[in-house]
């Protein structure tokens, strides 16, 4: 899957699950995305990227900050925005 494609297909995922007030895990987004068991959410970090850059340049809610750790509740540590839980909130 190209980085581009895999960016459309989170974005979508990360919409739904904000339509549904909930988080999403890397866990579920590479499930959704067909990937196997063994993959990491490394696997995913182009695609959030490029989906999280696509909002920015639209103006729109960076709804990739509601994929999350499962461990820890929180997006892993390159994220790049300051109040991650605000910009969740406002996807």
């Amino acid at each position: 899957m190209k980085a581009i494609e895999q960016a459309e297909r989170i974005y979508r995922c990360c919409v739904q699950a904000a339509k549904n007030g909930e988080p999403i895990t890397y866990r579920m987004v590479l499930d959704q995305l067909g990937y196997s068991a063994r993959a990491r959410g490394h696997a995913i970090r182009y695609g959030l990227e490029l989906a999280w850059i696509a909002c920015s340049n639209e103006g729109l809610p960076s709804v990739t900050s509601i994929v999350i750790d499962k461990t820890t509740g929180a997006p892993s540590e390159g994220y790049s925005v300051v109040d991650w839980k605000e910009d969740a909130r406002a996807g």
